[in-house]
């Protein structure tokens, strides 16, 4: 799962994911400010609601659109903090 939002929402939503008790839920990457990679000024972002990828590379893409890729691989552990 992903969230994006001021700082309120996204811990309400962390909040209201922790209470479901997934039984493998854990947070990947604390919530932090995210300076977005490849977006022009241009770039409509305002996607909002949830929807569902089929696949973890369905997820990347979109995590490319966002501007957040490089950021989303190393909080999955796809590439380390250096790069390699």
């Amino acid at each position: 799962m992903y969230v994006e939002g001021n700082e309120e929402s996204v811990s309400r939503w962390i909040d209201l994911v922790k209470s479901l008790r997934y039984k493998d839920y854990h947070l990947a990457v604390r919530p932090a400010l995210v300076r977005r990679e490849g977006i022009d000024s241009n770039t409509d972002l305002r996607m909002v609601g949830q929807d569902e990828s089929p696949t973890v590379s369905d997820f990347g893409v979109r995590m490319r659109q966002r501007g957040v890729y490089d950021w989303w691989r190393r909080g999955m552990g796809y590439t380390r903090v250096d790069g390699l």
